[in-house]
C-alpha cells in the first residue's frame, strides 16, 4: 500500500507541475479510453454480421425465399440485418433501383459505425498541440523569471524548461495510442463493410438471378416444329 501511495503521489505531483492544460489533456484521455473500449466492443464481428444471419442467407434459393428471410432478418438488429431488409423489401423494385435503396442504407450503417472514430481523430490531433501549448507558456514563464533573475542560475533555468516540456510530454503519451487505436478501427470499420456489401451483392444476385424471371415454355410450344 505504501508504495502504490508513494507512486499515486509522485504521478500527482507531475501532473500537477504541468499547470491548468493538465486538465484537458487528463480530459482527453479519459475521452480517448472509452471511446476505445466501447468500439472494441461495438465492432465485434458477431456483433455486426452475426453467423446465423450468414447462413439464413446463403440458404436463400429463389426469390420465394424472401418473405421466410426478411422474417427472421426483422427479429435482430444490426448493421447486416439493417441492410438485407431493405433489400428484400424493395425486392420488387428493379435491380438497378433496389441496389441504390440498399448502397444508401450501407452508408447510413458505415455512418453508424465510425461515429466514435470522429472522438479518437480529434483527440489525437488535439492531445499534441494542448502539449504544445502547454510547453510554450511554461517557456515563457521561463523567460519572465529569465529576465528578472539573469542567466547565472542555470539549476533554476533548466528546471523551469524541464517543468515546461511535462505538458507535451503528456500530449504525446495521449495521442500516440488514441492514433494508434483510430488506426486499427478504421480498418475493422473498412473490412465489416465490405464484407457487408459482399452479402448485399448475394442477395441481390439470388433475387434477381435470370432463372428467377425465367417462365418454363409450355410443352405445346416446345413440342412445335417435331414431326
Amino acid at each position: 500500500m505504501e508504495f502504490i501511495a508513494t507512486r499515486f503521489s509522485s504521478i500527482f505531483s507531475f501532473l500537477q507541475q504541468g499547470g491548468w492544460i493538465m486538465a484537458p489533456l487528463i480530459l482527453c484521455s479519459i475521452v480517448g479510453l472509452t471511446m476505445t473500449i466501447e468500439m472494441t466492443i461495438a465492432l465485434r464481428r458477431r456483433s455486426i454480421i452475426p453467423s446465423k444471419l450468414v447462413e439464413e442467407l446463403e440458404a436463400m434459393t429463389s426469390p420465394q425465399d424472401a418473405p421466410r428471410v426478411l422474417e427472421r432478418f426483422e427479429k435482430i438488429n444490426c448493421p447486416l440485418a439493417n441492410v438485407i431488409k431493405v433489400g428484400l423489401l424493395n425486392r420488387s423494385l428493379p435491380r438497378l433501383e433496389n441496389q441504390e435503396e440498399i448502397t444508401l442504407a450501407g452508408r447510413q450503417e458505415a455512418h453508424r459505425l465510425e461515429r466514435g472514430l470522429v472522438a479518437l481523430e480529434i483527440i489525437a490531433a488535439i492531445a499534441p498541440l494542448l502539449g504544445l501549448l502547454g510547453t510554450v507558456l511554461g517557456m515563457v514563464q521561463v523567460f519572465d523569471v529569465v529576465s528578472k533573475v539573469g542567466v547565472g542560475q542555470a539549476s533554476l533555468l533548466s528546471a523551469g524548461i524541464k517543468k515546461a516540456l511535462y505538458t507535451t510530454v503528456v500530449g504525446l503519451i495521449v495521442a500516440i495510442p488514441c492514433l494508434v487505436a483510430f488506426s486499427c478501427f478504421s480498418k475493422r470499420v473498412d473490412d465489416l463493410v465490405l464484407e457487408i456489401e459482399r452479402y448485399a451483392t448475394l442477395l441481390l444476385n439470388k433475387l434477381y438471378s435470370p432463372s428467377a424471371g425465367q417462365k418454363r415454355p409450355a410443352p405445346e410450344r416446345a413440342q412445335r416444329g417435331k414431326p
